[in-house]
């Protein structure tokens, strides 16, 4: 099923063209569920990829990429994760992780490609990731198949809302009423110095700044398959092909990951604070204020012991960071606290 625009000015008072969408719809669904299979919609900016134009990349950071490109070029056998695309006078970075995620990901979900970019974009971005087109199969929309606005909607994807998820680094595109679909992507992918300023972040946090790169195998993608492929066990086990609901299915996965955690949160700011809680809640975990000897673990989301916190009276409890919390999110597992360690306290 092809990419296609939906503008409901197209149909004044249309009854027939909305009853005949929706029967097209539940043939889709059916057509998905009969081959075992979920519907999965991607975000391309910050999450599978990162783009910055010529003119945004300064001469220090245009010859790190080059010196990158060229070393593509030299290892003709690897897949290309730089690309410099002259149509669109963009430097474009492939996520680590992602032509596996996809691949792996396809075998279970049925992939759609969604972003606020143009369709030029959006369709030039697919092609990088997918040249065969074998993954994507034409589900590729853009802010030109939403009548150009800002927020997207699962209207525009075909297929029941009840067996779609997304995956996206920016919740506030979505409307309130597919949050219940949404994975939020916390770990955004900034490769390019330019993207940094979209969140108020310094350069000297992107990927280039740094002169390195996630690790593939312990890349956000390669968390996130883990997780989606426990949701999509956990629906058909549950629901058989013609039942259930994913979010209902999302929901129950998640809210087991951090059973029996007990937790404190401490961070710079009240929004920080708030969203490392209901992230906390969601998975099941316990959040209280005060560290008692029924705490189990300590987040801390800063590089400085928080005030007032006295680590060596607390024997027994993890402290660990916020990508803890982020690593349950998307694994729907508890993480292994080892690799989180802010400080493990004896």
């Amino acid at each position: 099923m092809a990419s296609r625009k939906r503008g409901r000015s197209e149909f004044e008072g249309g009854e027939e063209e909305e009853d005949f969408d929706a029967q097209l719809r539940k043939e889709y669904t059916q057509k998905v569920l009969q081959q075992q299979k979920l519907i999965l919609v991607l975000d391309l900016d910050h999450t599978l990829l990162n783009s910055a134009s010529f003119s945004k990349v300064d001469e220090e950071e245009r010859l790190y990429l080059e010196k990158i490109y060229d070393w593509q070029e030299k290892a003709p056998k690897r897949r290309k994760l730089l690309h410099k695309v002259e149509s669109l006078q963009v430097w474009t970075k492939i996520r680590p992780f992602a032509f596996k995620f996809l691949e792996e990901a396809s075998k279970f979900f049925d992939l759609h490609i969604y972003t606020n970019g143009r369709e030029i974009y959006a369709e030039t971005m697919a092609k990088l990731l997918d040249p065969t087109g074998s993954l994507f199969k034409g589900h590729i929309f853009s802010r030109d198949h939403n009548c150009m606005k800002a927020m997207k909607d699962l209207d525009t994807v075909p297929g029941d809302e009840s067996i779609t998820l997304i995956v996206d680094d920016s919740d506030c595109v979505w409307p309130k009423k597919h949050h219940k679909n949404l994975i939020p992507v916390y770990d955004r992918y900034l490769f390019f110095r330019s993207s940094t300023g979209l969140f108020g972040l310094r350069e000297s946090s992107s990927l280039t700044s740094k002169k390195k790169d996630e690790v593939a195998t312990k890349a956000t993608l390669a968390k996130l398959l883990e997780g989606l492929k426990r949701i999509h066990s956990e629906f058909f086990q549950e629901s058989g092909c013609f039942a259930g609901d994913v979010r209902q299915t999302m929901r129950e996965v998640k809210g087991h990951a951090l059973s029996g955690c007990k937790i404190v949160i401490c961070a710079k700011s009240q929004a920080a604070h708030e969203l490392l809680w209901d992230s906390c809640q969601e998975l099941g975990a316990e959040c209280v204020v005060d560290i008692d000897d029924t705490v189990t673990h300590v987040v801390v989301a800063s590089k400085q012991q928080p005030q007032g916190l006295e680590l060596s009276a607390q024997a027994g409890k993890y402290l660990v960071w916020p990508s803890w919390i982020h690593t349950a999110h998307y694994r729907c597992c508890r993480p292994d606290e080892a690799a989180f360690l802010w400080r493990k306290l004896e």
